[in-house]
């Protein structure tokens, strides 16, 4: 529920356009009440949140006036502080989304990296609160930021419904709880799912794409991810472990070369993937990629006289545009990204009306993209997985 703030009242009695740390405490704890009760029940009297605010009696006063303005509480003579019994929970007006990285590597001219799954993830979500006539505000903020910028963005009054992205940094948790946020994870990147998530299916997304090989032939399959030992990816390091798994489950052999981790260096990785696709004899007949490993992917094999779709076969990961706009166009899998946005509003506003929701993790739908890349191994190739 996502209280408005129009006028502040200081702790001398004054009142003030900009909202003070005071006024934003007595906001976020009336609001948790709000949504911790039923319409009718009673709340603390202004003495009592005074007491549990650390504010003075004047600032909580004035709050809960403009509160009864607004119809969601109201004040009855000798008796106290009532929630509305008219008045409903409305979902969040505004969305805060917090996209939490370490990634400085945009700003390195040294680097091919495609990077456009969060950009479209923020566009989709961007969009879904538009449909929905809801205002969204974006913060990047570094894994290492200052406490002090995060208590003073996540501290606002008028922040009170966030959706996390990223990064699942438990310190930046902490915050949001402390100041009483409504917040979701959509798409988090820690090893473990934390609560109130959206997520990818890791297992189902490698088993479709490995599927997918097995059924036009191939048993050579590699898998070429971009990976930074700095910064662990959940999705990433997932998808490797699936593919390893499944892979023995199919009784296929992986040679080391077939499965390496590239470089977000340009020349480093075209180095790695020219090496794994030296020997004609024992290279993958078809590729598990990143979509925005696509291009430098594409140009390395045109170097090496391969040509995707005939001579090697290409599976894409993300369902991002590039993988359609490539030459051949790419077979990708579509991560759902805008169901996955209406998702993580849905929860956010089960979150945001109810203190007591729970829910467990859900999972963004996957959608298998056959293109042009899509072909069965060259007839010379062999399909034995002891080879």
């Amino acid at each position: 529920m996502a209280i408005s703030d129009t006028v502040d009242a200081g702790d001398d009695g004054t009142t003030s356009s900009v909202s003070t740390p005071e006024r934003s405490r007595v906001v976020k704890y009336i609001n948790k009440l709000v949504r911790q009760r039923h319409g009718g029940e009673r709340l603390p009297s202004v003495r009592q949140i005074s007491k549990s605010c650390q504010v003075s009696s004047v600032t909580v006063q004035a709050v809960v006036e403009d509160l009864c303005n607004q119809g969601i509480i109201e004040t009855r003579p000798r008796r106290g502080i009532f929630l509305s019994e008219s008045k409903s929970k409305p979902r969040a007006a505004q969305v805060d989304i917090l996209f939490i990285t370490s990634n400085t590597r945009a700003l390195d001219a040294d680097t091919t990296e495609v990077e456009t799954f969060h950009p479209q993830l923020l566009h989709e979500l961007a969009s879904r609160c538009g449909q929905d006539l809801r205002s969204t505000r974006v913060h990047v903020v570094l894994g290492s930021a200052a406490d002090d910028e995060l208590h003073d963005l996540i501290s606002r009054v008028d922040f009170q419904s966030c959706v996390v992205i990223g990064m699942q940094d438990a310190h930046v948790n902490q915050v949001l709880q402390e100041h009483e946020v409504s917040f979701v994870h959509l798409f988090p990147s820690a090893p473990v799912l934390p609560e109130f998530c959206v997520a990818v299916n890791n297992e189902k997304l490698v088993r479709t794409q490995l599927e997918h090989l097995q059924e036009l032939g191939h048993r050579k399959i590699g898998l070429f991810a971009r990976s930074d030992a700095a910064a662990y990816h959940r999705d990433k390091a997932e998808r490797r472990m699936w593919y390893y798994r499944l892979m023995a489950e199919a009784g296929l052999r992986v040679a080391p070369h077939w499965a390496p981790e590239l470089s977000y260096q340009p020349a480093s990785a075209i180095e790695t993937i020219q090496s794994a696709l030296a020997d004609p004899a024992d290279r993958p007949t078809a590729l598990i990629v990143d979509d925005g490993s696509l291009p430098l992917i594409y140009q390395t094999l045109q170097g090496l006289g391969l040509t995707p779709g005939q001579d090697i076969a290409l599976m894409g990961t993300d369902g991002l545009p590039i993988s359609a706009g490539m030459h051949p166009r790419a077979t990708s899998l579509r991560i759902g990204l805008g169901e996955a946005a209406a998702l993580a509003l849905d929860m956010l506003d089960s979150r945001a009306q109810d203190a007591n929701y729970t829910t467990e993790c859900r999972w963004a739908p996957i959608e298998l993209l056959p293109r042009e890349t899509s072909c069965p191994p060259p007839a010379s190739a062999s399909h034995s997985s002891t080879d």
